[in-house]
């Protein structure tokens, strides 16, 4: 009962997206035949629809940015030691910086060496 329950949801969602992506693309192509659009017009109706704006505009290396502190992790010593992890959304990049505490001022530090990074990717 409840794989034919997940099966009907799945076939549900799947129409809903499918609809959403004929919509889109249909009104590309009324667009592209109603006017004398060149391929680069073209490309940014496709950006503009389908991608988040901070996505796709030109950005700064970590500009735009996630976070997440993983740990604590504990060394040979018995010391306690935290990761905080920076992600680039615009480059997809990384950085990882090694905090000691998860005190405010520590997270500040990590935060601020982990954007103050200004070679592109």
């Amino acid at each position: 009962m409840a794989e034919a329950q997940s099966l009907k949801l799945l076939k549900k969602k799947r129409k809903s997206l499918r609809t959403a992506v004929t919509k889109v693309v249909n009104e590309l192509e009324a667009e592209l035949s109603n006017s004398d659009l060149n391929v680069d017009r073209l490309s940014e109706l496709v950006s503009e629809r389908l991608l988040p704006q901070d996505r796709v505009r030109d950005a700064a290396v970590f500009e735009i940015i996630g976070l997440d502190l993983a740990g604590p992790l504990i060394l040979k010593n018995g010391e306690k030691n935290w990761i905080l992890i920076l992600t680039c959304a615009v480059y997809r990049a990384i950085h990882l910086e090694l905090l000691t505490s998860v005190s405010t001022e520590s997270f500040l530090l990590g935060l601020g060496s982990g954007t103050s990074i200004g070679a592109p990717c």
